[in-house]
């Protein structure tokens, strides 16, 4: 189907007609204007577009193909803590495990990793391999100190360092890591500090 346009123009330098005389009357009034039909086809086939495999997709969009995944491109040697190097949730497409977690589904085997929420509910320790904790404290150890050879006692270590505080943390299988009971921090002065400079035991009084 061929539909007419019409466009007009202004500000035309020049007639594009002129009368008998030889003057344009447009121009003399001093309105230009011009006007043409253009025809839009409209019924032009619809172009082919390129997809993937040979396969159409509505809208003319290509249909993109699923990445396979990353378990299939592992090696058997590869270093696990490159992998997982922070804690993170679970991801079932970097674990190369068979894991199942669930309800069994009509009395069958639990569902698999893939699509699973209970794997990603719970908080997961895959980043703490011996191999990435050894990773660790290769790196703190240039920050670390000797321990003192005179301190090869409790007692010589309950004399020089009265203080301790005592902290506990508490691990669950739960959809929260947070626990009120991790909360409660106790601190403990040894009995040295009784037998110390008055200075030393009033400190460790406000302390308390």
């Amino acid at each position: 189907m061929r539909r007419p346009l019409a466009v007009s123009l202004c500000g035309l330098n020049c007639g594009l007609w002129r009368n008998e005389r030889g003057i344009n009357p447009l121009v003399a009034a001093g309105t230009f204007s011009y006007s043409t039909v253009l025809s839009v086809n409209t019924d032009s086939p619809n172009k082919a577009v390129a997809t993937r495999g040979n396969q159409s997709a509505p809208g003319g969009r290509p249909k993109r193909q699923p990445v396979p995944p990353r378990t299939e491109k592992m090696a058997f040697d590869q270093d696990w803590s490159n992998v997982y190097p922070t804690a993170t949730v679970f991801k079932p497409s970097a674990v190369p495990l068979p894991i199942r977690m669930g309800y069994p589904i009509k009395r069958g085997v639990a569902p698999e990793k893939k699509g699973n929420l209970e794997l990603v509910k719970i908080p997961n320790f895959l980043h703490l391999t011996p191999t990435a904790i050894k990773k660790h404290c290769a790196a703190l150890k240039d920050f670390c100190t000797d321990w003192p050879v005179a301190l090869d006692t409790d007692e010589k270590c309950e004399k020089y360092f009265p203080i301790e505080i005592q902290s506990t943390d508490y691990l669950s299988a739960g959809p929260s890591l947070r626990n009120p009971k991790a909360r409660v921090v106790t601190l403990s002065v040894s009995g040295y500090c009784f037998s110390c400079a008055l200075f030393f035991f009033s400190t460790c009084h406000r302390f308390l």
